[in-house]
Order: structure tokens, then C-alpha cells, then sequence
């Protein structure tokens, strides 16, 4: 089973009595089967770090194609959108989670604020980089270790001029190659 919280994914290995949590590919803690479904429900709780992000478009019309094929490839793969909005929520065993919702301000004008995603790995960086040329992102910078040792991203900006971005941080103390053999 898989779970999704806002740091990431947590895997759980089920035996008869048994379930092992495993989180960045470690296990994390044992609990009894029994009482699984609420230990999940916690965890993601405590994994979760923001609810939703609310981003302005001067076009919702030119917008809403490029984030209806990055946001599911990011894990936002439930489309909750309604009126005006359109929103996707990423699905989690707990009922609701994080969603990044939009819609249109006609005089909304871009600025230097960036909204970064974070990746499991470099693999993963490179994977998403290519939805978003394909899915027709704009100024795309990477991806690359361009902002210092451990730091793998790359920057772009949606079809409105919104700047993003997809990283992956090396944990302090780690190389490149660590990163990297772990993809």
C-alpha cells in the first residue's frame, strides 16, 4: 500500500500480524495490523506541511491544458475542480488532501514568486521535466545541479508566465552519486 503526504510517499509492508512503515526507503516503524488504518491516517497528518496552494492565471482558458498534465504527473491526480476553479487534489488514504487549485484574475500579472515541488530523486526531476516541455512550459532552465552541490531542479514558467519549479535536495552529507544510485 502506498501513501501520500506532502514529504512524500510512505510504503506499508503487511505481514499476518504485522505492518512495517517505510519512509525514504527505511523503515520506520512496526505496528500491528490491527491498528494500521490509524497509524496511516496519523501519518499522513504529520507528513502534510501545507493544504493547498490557490494560484491566480490571467487565463484560465490558456492555463488549464499545461496543469491538466503536470499536476497528475506531481501526484495531484483527483480532479475536484468546481465552477471557476479548476483544482486537482492529490488522493490520500485519509480522506482529503493537499490540492493546488487556480482560476482566473484578468489582471493578475506574474511576479518573482516561485512554487517548488519537491522529487524523489534526480530520475524523478529529469521524468517531470520532460511533461512540462511537453506539456508547453516556458523559459525552461535544466534541469541541472545549476543552484550548488545537491540541489538538482528545473525552473520554467507556466503558459501564463507563473514561475515553478521540481527539486530534489541531497540530504547534508551526501553526493551526487548517492543521489543518483538511488534512483
Amino acid at each position: 500500500m502506498f501513501y501520500f503526504g506532502s514529504l512524500g510517499f510512505f510504503l506499508v509492508s503487511k505481514s499476518k500480524a504485522v505492518s512495517t512503515i517505510i519512509l525514504n526507503r527505511q523503515p520506520y516503524v512496526s505496528v500491528q495490523s490491527s491498528k494500521l488504518e490509524e497509524v496511516c491516517r496519523f501519518m499522513t497528518a504529520i507528513l502534510r506541511r501545507f493544504d493547498h496552494i490557490d494560484l491566480r492565471v490571467p487565463n484560465l482558458a490558456v492555463a488549464r491544458p499545461f496543469y491538466a498534465r503536470l499536476l497528475p504527473a506531481l501526484g495531484f491526480t483527483k480532479d475536484v475542480s468546481v465552477d471557476a476553479w479548476f483544482t486537482c487534489e492529490a488522493e490520500v488514504s485519509s480522506g482529503v488532501g493537499e490540492f493546488f487549485g487556480m482560476t482566473e484574475s484578468p489582471r493578475h500579472v506574474p511576479n518573482e514568486t516561485r512554487i517548488a515541488f519537491w522529487a524523489e530523486s534526480p530520475h524523478e526531476v529529469d521524468r517531470l521535466a520532460e511533461v512540462v516541455r511537453q506539456a508547453g512550459g516556458r523559459n525552461i532552465e535544466g534541469p541541472g545541479y545549476d543552484e550548488g552541490p545537491g540541489y538538482y531542479a528545473v525552473f520554467f514558467e507556466d503558459p501564463c508566465g507563473n514561475r515553478l519549479e521540481i527539486c530534489h535536495r541531497i540530504p547534508a552529507g551526501h553526493t551526487k552519486g548517492d543521489a543518483q544510485a538511488a534512483t
